[in-house]
C-alpha cells in the first residue's frame, strides 16, 4: 500500500508551478522544481501522460531508454490515484479531499444520479447527459490555477488537451500545439494532457 505524500506530490507541482508566476499557494511546493522555475522560463510546460508512473517506465521501458535516464525525481499521486482524482488536483493545486472529484462516478442527490463526471453523463446510459449544466463542475466546483497566475500578472496558462482548452485528437497534434505555443510571445504555463 503506498499512502501520497501530499508534501512531495502532483499537488507539489502545480503549487511549484503557482510560486513560479508570483500567485498565492495553495500547499507545498517542491524545492527541486522551485530552484529550476526560479530560473524565469519564458514558458513553463507540464506534459502529462494518463498512466506512465514510475512503476509503467520501470515495467515497459529499458534503463538506458531516454525517460528513464532522464528520471530526477519520483513523486506521489494522490488518493484516490485515480484520473478523476489526479487531473482535477493538477489543474488546482488542491487535493481530493478539498474539490471533491473522487471517482470516475459520483452520486449527486440533486440529480438522484450517479454521474460519470468527466463526460457528464449518466452511469450506464450509453451517452445519455446528466443534465443540461455539467453536474460535477457545477456541484462540485473548483477553481483552476489559471486566475490565479492571471491575477498575479507573471504570465497566462493555456491547456492543450483532447477535451479543453486547444483540442486536440492525436498525439502529434499536441507535440505541435505545445511547440507553437511555445513560440508564441510572452510568459506561459503550459500544461498539456494525453489521456
Amino acid at each position: 500500500m503506498r499512502y501520497p505524500d501530499y508534501d512531495h506530490s502532483i499537488v507539489s507541482v502545480t503549487n511549484s508551478v503557482l510560486r513560479a508566476f508570483g500567485a498565492q499557494r495553495r500547499h507545498t511546493s517542491l524545492p527541486l522544481l522551485d530552484d529550476a522555475l526560479a530560473r524565469g522560463y519564458r514558458n513553463v510546460v507540464l506534459m502529462l501522460f494518463d498512466g506512465m508512473g514510475t512503476e509503467a517506465l520501470e515495467t515497459h521501458l529499458p534503463d538506458n531508454s531516454f525517460l528513464r535516464r532522464h528520471v530526477v525525481d519520483t513523486l506521489s499521486s494522490v488518493f484516490p490515484s485515480t484520473t478523476s482524482a489526479a487531473l482535477p488536483s493538477i489543474e488546482s493545486g488542491l487535493t481530493p479531499y478539498e474539490h471533491g472529484w473522487l471517482g470516475w462516478n459520483l452520486y449527486f442527490r440533486e440529480l438522484d444520479q450517479i454521474v460519470d463526471l468527466f463526460p457528464n453523463t449518466v452511469k450506464d446510459s450509453h451517452g445519455v447527459p446528466a443534465a443540461e449544466f455539467h453536474a460535477a463542475r457545477t456541484f462540485l466546483p473548483f477553481e483552476t490555477i489559471t486566475p490565479a497566475i492571471v491575477q498575479a500578472g507573471l504570465g497566462r496558462m493555456i491547456t492543450i488537451s483532447p477535451y479543453d482548452g486547444i483540442r486536440v485528437s492525436t498525439q502529434d497534434a499536441l507535440f505541435d500545439a505545445v511547440r507553437n505555443t511555445c513560440g508564441e510571445p510572452g510568459r506561459k504555463y503550459i500544461y498539456a494532457y494525453w489521456n
